[in-house]
């Protein structure tokens, strides 16, 4: 799932209303657009596929194309919402991740309302590249929406986590001690070795190997550089343990890598 990926390619329409006790809809359909609701205010009720589903003041919603849906609002306390439809294109994971009849997630006003808000000034506005502006906004909303279901985020001790792996990730390329990184978040060796590989899926040094790797691979892809730059670039001292350690994760070597690039 961390890797899975989409594109937001079109932004159809956003339409920001109230609504009035006796508001409802009936058979609403898309064949190909994606339907994102933020509740604004009240609540209201969904029917899919037979079964009811409310969402209230807060609550985000999102309906994948070709879902059937019928919706009520509550007349003593009628809603109020943003709706953003939008077309994307996903691979196969992200397809798994949306393959649901409704997606429903509560208290997201912190987390999506001001993009919500944001995005529907931007459509009313239509000032230059409003467009372009509401692409990025729902591609940002819904990546707080996926991250947000990362199986980490219930590790004990996740905030102290996420700051050591942005550390990691800013400074891969130098000599990083796995005990300096367990003391600046207070954390024995062994404890934070196995919450890290708890929350992420691997080992600290594990990633950080990966990053190395990774990196080189971009560098020789780019044939800006040789295997030597781009092992000393990528933090690597030894070119016979990059060279080994890149053939054994990528399947190839950086020589041919390179001439690949």
């Amino acid at each position: 799932m961390e890797n899975f990926n989409f594109q937001v390619t079109e932004i159809c329409r956003i339409i920001k209303r109230p609504t009035t006790a006796d508001w409802h809809t009936d058979g609403m359909y898309y064949p190909n657009e994606f339907v994102m609701v933020l509740v604004l205010d009240g609540e209201t009720e969904y029917i899919v596929n037979h079964r009811k589903y409310i969402a209230r003041k807060d609550d985000l919603v999102i309906f994948p194309p070709q879902i059937m849906r019928s919706g009520r609002t509550n007349p003593k306390n009628p809603w109020s919402f943003i709706s953003i439809i939008f077309r994307m294109e996903l691979d196969e994971d992200a397809r798994a991740f949306f393959n649901k009849s409704i997606l429903i997630w509560n208290d997201m006003k912190d987390s999506a309302g001001k993009l919500f808000q944001d995005a529907s000034k931007a459509w009313t506005g239509k000032n230059p590249l409003y467009r372009i502006k509401c692409n990025l906004l729902v591609t940002e909303i819904l990546y707080k929406i996926i991250l947000s279901e990362m199986p980490y985020h219930n590790v004990p001790h996740i905030k102290k986590l996420e700051k050591t792996r942005n550390f990691i990730q800013e400074n891969f390329r130098n000599e990083l001690s796995i005990e300096e990184l367990a003391n600046s978040i207070d954390m024995s060796v062994s404890y934070f070795r196995r919450l890290f590989h708890e929350a992420y899926g691997y080992s600290p040094m594990q990633y950080i190997m990966d990053l190395r790797i990774e990196n080189a691979r971009d560098l020789l892809l780019s044939g800006e550089v040789n295997v030597t730059e781009a092992a000393r670039l990528s933090g690597f001292e030894d070119i016979y343990y990059f060279s080994a350690l890149f053939k054994r994760k990528t399947g190839f070597t950086p020589t041919a890598l390179l001439k690949k690039g």
